[in-house]
């Protein structure tokens, strides 16, 4: 509710600040004392503007860096409102994954382990589904300091990406091409990690008469996991084949092949595949956990 009996008037401010920090101060000394509440409505526009003898910019300046930090919401056509009472903190981050794994919970540890102290997080999850991302990101625009967002859809979300301000952008996990300005970025380089893996096992690989590569098409990654695959394959001039699924008809027993699968959270399960390779006391498998990182930041890499 809005406080009808708030006197904008009587909070001084510090000369020395900035304009729209001042107004910033003023919004959340009123939290501090008391006076405004969460869900109270914040002064409108145009009493902070005849009150505080500030600009429109100034003071929209002031109110989206409030909306940045999690202090107040906008609701459309009724105004701002306190959403938290606390701005201690210096970020205020949006973290959008695809699902929950153990890879997943491992990078919001280390994300909540660095700004435990200095940021708040609030995480969402799209499954996949380029609807809840677009919504998702569509609907908290401008409520955050910094978004940090894994992709991994089949659907093109360059546009919706680039609604977020490149300075505030961060992507993991995937490297999402076609991206605007100098943004972040920490994925995984899946063609270049299998390709540096096989060869680091090449004097291994050699009492094998053949590769096979288990690379189901639903797995976003699995083009790139193919082209690093072939591209040693070729240059090792080593048999080899590409295969999207595991049949027990296809072994032969008599043949050493190494196995290598690419997993994917829709396929069928790891355990099944290696049942299968079991059955065949010839044939030996491994499975590559694709570990390899890039870093992008602003405009150059580092590997």
């Amino acid at each position: 509710m809005q406080n009808e009996n708030l006197d904008i008037t009587e909070q001084k401010k510090p000369a020395s600040r900035m304009k729209y920090l001042q107004l910033v101060d003023y919004i959340n000394s009123l939290i501090e004392d008391g006076t405004l509440q969460i869900g109270d409505q914040i002064p409108s526009l145009n009493q902070l503007q005849t009150q505080l003898r500030m600009s429109k910019e100034t003071l929209l300046k002031g109110l989206n860096y409030l909306l940045e930090m999690g202090v107040i919401e906008a609701i459309y056509r009724k105004g701002y409102f306190v959403k938290k009472v606390s701005i201690n903190h210096s970020y205020h981050v949006f973290l959008l994954l695809d699902k929950m794994n153990v890879m997943r919970e491992q990078i919001y540890r280390s994300i909540f382990k660095s700004l435990k102290d200095v940021g708040d997080i609030d995480i969402y999850f799209h499954h996949h589904n380029y609807k809840v991302f677009e919504k998702l990101i569509k609907e908290n625009l401008g409520n955050y300091t910094h978004y940090i967002i894994a992709t991994f859809l089949k659907e093109d979300v360059t546009d919706v990406l680039n609604l977020i301000p490149a300075e505030k952008r961060i992507i993991i996990d995937y490297n999402q091409q076609g991206l605007s300005g100098n943004y972040s970025c920490i994925y995984q380089d899946y063609g270049y990690d299998i390709y540096c893996s096989l060869l680091q096992l090449q004097d291994r690989l050699k009492k094998y008469e053949k590769l096979i590569l288990i690379a189901r098409p639903e797995a976003i990654h699995a083009q790139q996991v193919i082209d690093g695959f072939l591209h040693y394959c070729v240059k090792s001039e080593l048999p080899y084949s590409i295969e999207s699924n595991v049949e027990e008809k296809n072994f032969r027993r008599v043949t050493l092949i190494y196995y290598i699968f690419i997993q994917d959270n829709r396929s069928r399960s790891l355990p099944h595949h290696l049942k299968i390779c079991r059955n065949d006391s010839n044939a030996s498998f491994q499975y590559f956990f694709y570990s390899c990182v890039i870093i992008r930041n602003q405009t150059y890499f580092l590997t």
